[in-house]
């Protein structure tokens, strides 16, 4: 309550600086993600992957750190798929209950099948991977102002709530550390959560955008069932 109230009063105040603006939206995410162990939310997510975008994929995910992930997929993509990681259970595999007849798989987490359709390996899910990936370009930003620069979005409505938005450019030209050539971040000022996170990288020699994820219906620090990452739970279908 205390951290959401905070937050809340932080996005009302009006910055002038858009660099500033940047600065402590990201202060709000890394503060946000260090007070909190879990999270359930709704991801959406949209990669390119084989020379396009692919389809919009909708799941519903449980995240405990340090990496405990339960995923059930709800869009019109592979939906009712689940998927259960937990750090060090089931010799580091991932099992995955696919939808159809297809048998239940445990599966390399950054092995050809598991990574087939995505860019990001499940281990790389939630918001603890994510913030940390963007305050690492912001701090890396920092090293180079005269070639990095940062717009503010305003207001923009995700999910049916509003979000506070910026731009980052970035030099990834001169500086390969960096993640993305451009990101537009949005954050929810009632969590301090990203709301939206939207990446531009370089394929086949033009700025695309890559990747885009939407995060909605996000419950912080929820009380966990003792087999929520547990294939034997029965309300799961492994």
């Amino acid at each position: 309550m205390w951290l959401s109230l905070c937050v809340s009063v932080a996005f009302s105040q009006s910055v002038d600086d858009p660099k500033a603006l940047a600065d402590r939206l990201i202060a709000d995410m890394v503060a946000a993600e260090r007070a909190s162990q879990r999270w359930t939310f709704t991801m959406e997510r949209t990669e390119w992957v084989d020379g396009a975008l692919a389809p919009t994929v909708a799941m519903t995910v449980h995240f405990e750190k340090p990496l405990s992930v339960y995923a059930k997929w709800t869009g019109a993509e592979e939906t009712g798929q689940e998927l259960i990681y937990r750090k060090g259970w089931n010799e580091g595999r991932l099992r995955v209950n696919p939808p159809g007849l297809v048998p239940t798989l445990d599966l390399d987490p950054h092995g050809s099948i598991a990574m087939r359709g995505n860019r990001h390996p499940i281990t790389e899910i939630g918001f603890p991977y994510l913030i940390g990936r963007m305050a690492a370009d912001h701090r890396l930003a920092q090293q180079y102002p005269s070639q990095s620069s940062v717009e503010d979005l305003g207001t923009r409505t995700i999910g049916g709530k509003a979000a506070r938005c910026y731009r980052a450019t970035l030099p990834k030209d001169i500086e390969p550390r960096f993640y993305a050539h451009r990101a537009e971040i949005c954050v929810d000022p009632n969590t301090g959560l990203p709301a939206e996170v939207a990446v531009w990288d370089k394929v086949g020699g033009e700025v695309r955008l890559v990747e885009r994820f939407t995060f909605r219906d996000v419950r912080v620090s929820p009380r966990f069932d003792p087999l929520t990452f547990d294939p034997s739970n029965p309300a799961y279908s492994f």
